[in-house]
C-alpha cells in the first residue's frame, strides 16, 4: 500500500511564497548586477584604449617638436659659425621629422579632425624646412647677409607660429 503524504506535511516542508519572491528577487538583481559590471568594465577598457592612443600621439606629436628645434638649432648654429659639424643635428632632424609625421599620421587615422590637422602640420612643416634649407644653403654659397636677411624677414617665426 502506498502512502500518500499527508497536506500538513507537504506545508510544513514549502517555502512560503514572500520567501520564494525573495530568492527570485535577489538572483534577478544579482543578474542586473552582473551585467552592469560587465558593461562598466568594456566601458573602463575603451577609455582606457583612448588613454593609451592619445598618450602615444602626445609622444609622437613631442618627439616631432623636438626634431623641429633640433632642426633650428643645427640651422642657426651654422649660420653663425659656418661650421658643418652644426648641421648634424639638423640632418638628423630632418630625417626623423618624415618618420615622426608618418608616426603622427598613423596615431590620427582613425580620427578625421586629427587627420587633417596633421596633413596641416605636414604643409608647415615642409615650409619650415624649405627656409631652413635655403638660409643654409645661402651661408654656404657665402651669402651669410642673405641667409641672415631671410631669417630677419620672420618667415620662419610666421611659419612657427
Amino acid at each position: 500500500m502506498t502512502r500518500t503524504p499527508s497536506p500538513q506535511a507537504a506545508t510544513r516542508f514549502a517555502i512560503p511564497r514572500t520567501l520564494m519572491a525573495g530568492f527570485i528577487l535577489a538572483a534577478v538583481a544579482t543578474l542586473v548586477i552582473g551585467l552592469v559590471n560587465f558593461r562598466s568594465a568594456e566601458t573602463r577598457t575603451e577609455a582606457v584604449r583612448a588613454m593609451d592612443r592619445t598618450t602615444l600621439a602626445m609622444r609622437h606629436l613631442n618627439r616631432f617638436t623636438q626634431a623641429i628645434k633640433d632642426a633650428e638649432t643645427g640651422q642657426r648654429g651654422y649660420l653663425l659659425t659656418s661650421d658643418l659639424s652644426y648641421l648634424k643635428p639638423f640632418d638628423a632632424a630632418v630625417t626623423s621629422l618624415h618618420k615622426h609625421l608618418t608616426d603622427l599620421k598613423a596615431s590620427a587615422a582613425d580620427y578625421p579632425a586629427h587627420l587633417q590637422l596633421v596633413e596641416q602640420l605636414e604643409a608647415l612643416t615642409q615650409q619650415k624646412l624649405r627656409e631652413l634649407t635655403e638660409t643654409i644653403a645661402l651661408r654656404k654659397a657665402g651669402d651669410g647677409v642673405g641667409a641672415m636677411t631671410l631669417v630677419q624677414s620672420g618667415a620662419g617665426q610666421q611659419i612657427m607660429d
